[in-house]
């Protein structure tokens, strides 16, 4: 399978992240601003750039307007996919998202037993190398040199261990032409709104 994976790498602080705000109103925030999008193409060739309406270009010229000539994968996709769309109009066609796929083949933890959908938690579950930290872009707007190396690591790395896990996860589904509409349709019904 052609696989491209995406993440989106963004500003976030001890008030204005993730774990405080809905997707919505985090991407709609007025301190909104992305840092950057890792890549890793379908040659297994990994990068992290700034320049990411550039990239994104490249990558339409390759892959398609909508990158309808690849297979987009994303680890938590109602982040990536939404910005996407909303801050670059870009809608992939076909995309996976291995926080779902890892729920479908393990179950939610958050419903009784299963597996943590973590993306350090699966690296650690199937012997990937482990997820890096990012508390040293807490507050971090403008990268340093030496930030901006440690979150191309950081993000590089995140790219690997999303295509490892399509890897290993993509084969545990059974009926995939029925199972993966299913399971990416709250993503598309999400990033579309």
């Amino acid at each position: 399978m052609n696989i491209l994976v995406l993440d989106f790498e963004s500003y976030h602080d001890t008030g204005y992240s993730l774990k405080k705000l809905t997707i919505s109103e985090y991407v709609h925030d007025p301190r909104f601003h992305i840092h950057g999008l890792a890549v890793r193409w379908p040659d297994g060739k990994t990068e992290f750039r700034t320049d990411v309406s550039v990239l994104l270009s490249e990558l339409q010229e390759q892959f398609g307007k909508d990158l309808e000539r690849t297979t987009v994968a994303v680890h938590h996709g109602h982040f990536d996919l939404c910005i996407l769309n909303r801050c670059y109009g870009i809608r992939p066609r076909h995309f996976i998202d291995t926080m779902l796929l890892a729920y479908h083949v393990h179950g939610r933890r958050d419903a009784g037993g299963g597996q943590s959908a973590q993306l350090g938690d699966l690296a650690k579950l199937y012997g990937l190398p482990a997820k890096q930290d990012l508390d040293f872009m807490v507050g971090v707007r403008n990268p340093t040199v030496q930030q901006l190396a440690q979150l191309t690591e950081y993000a590089r790395r995140d790219v690997e261990i999303t295509a490892a896990l399509a890897e290993r996860l993509l084969p545990q589904i059974t009926r995939p032409e029925i199972e993966l509409p299913i399971l990416m349709h709250s993503v598309r019904s999400f990033t579309e709104r």
